[in-house]
């Protein structure tokens, strides 16, 4: 008959008998709790201890798949998700783990956020909460402290702009809107007046002079509506960087009232309400 093979650390498996962390289907529901910390000495008691260091003893597991699993928001103190590896956790609190299979590495997230008009990019990171989540209902994903960190803007709008506004963390993401040729961007813009033929072939020539920043590499531009009082233009640029379509517009003659953008590459607004945000999903692509 074959005996068990002895702990790698005999000390740690006296204090915490928990059964080894396997692979399997994640339970949804609490399937380890702590028991009493050992005695500490009293100068570090009032401390406690690393809430990773507790996990590792609870599962059996090395302070990296610790750190994971309390990122991965499968870790609760006194019956709340924490997040927090470095808190340091009393003889007094509860710590519990959820589910049974090991936590996996987060992978890097993508952001799609509609922004409202007037709202500054140091606001974008406070609206990232779950109050404004838009959920698809074709995604489990859910958001975690770790998805907030180091998130990069690679599709920013102007303040008084609304619209399709990328985050991402991951490098291929970024990447992708690096590329020289650049995304086409269809935005809708809404100028004051009617615009003349002239006007609007003016649209297609952005003009040379302007040599701090680049112009788009393509240019098309459209009458979606017009009234003698307004006019809104669909436009379709390549290369898109904020204060593009105000130079245009000026170069032409006419005055940008409203912009909204729409679409990048083969990403839309569709069903994202004003005001919310969802995770780009796993099939789609820019």
């Amino acid at each position: 008959m074959n005996t068990p093979a002895p702990s790698a650390d005999p000390q740690r498996s006296s204090l915490h008998p928990q059964p080894q962390i396997k692979p399997g289907t994640v339970a949804q529901r609490v399937v380890r709790v702590s028991k009493p910390l050992p005695q500490q000495p009293a100068a570090s008691a009032a401390e406690g201890l690393r809430l990773s260091k507790v996990v590792m003893g609870m599962a059996s597991c090395s302070r990296m798949e610790a750190e994971r699993l309390i990122e991965a928001g499968r870790v609760q103190v006194n019956g709340e998700i924490c997040q927090d590896v470095p808190r340091r956790i009393q003889p007094q609190q509860r710590v519990e783990i959820l589910g049974t299979g090991p936590a996996v590495a987060l992978a890097a997230v993508t952001v799609l956020l509609h922004k409202p008009a007037a709202m500054s990019q140091a606001q974008w990171m406070e609206h990232l909460t779950l109050a404004h989540h838009h959920a698809t209902g074709r995604s489990e994903q859910t958001l975690l402290k770790k998805h907030l960190q180091h998130l990069h803007c690679v599709a920013p709008l102007e303040v008084a702009a609304s619209g399709l506004v990328v985050l991402t963390q991951h490098k291929g993401v970024a990447r992708v809107f690096q590329e020289p040729l650049g995304l086409e961007h269809e935005l809708m813009a809404e100028v004051q007046g009617s615009v003349l033929p002239a006007q609007l072939q003016h649209l297609h020539q952005p003009p040379s002079s302007r040599e701090d920043v680049p112009w788009p590499t393509y240019i098309k531009a459209s009458i979606s509506h017009q009234t003698p009082k307004i006019t809104r233009l669909r436009l379709a640029i390549k290369g898109y960087q904020v204060g593009d379509t105000l130079d245009l517009c000026q170069q032409a003659g006419l005055h940008l009232q409203h912009l909204v953008r729409i679409r990048i590459g083969r990403i839309s607004l569709k069903h994202l309400p004003e005001g919310q945000w969802r995770f780009l999903l796993d099939y789609e692509r820019f």
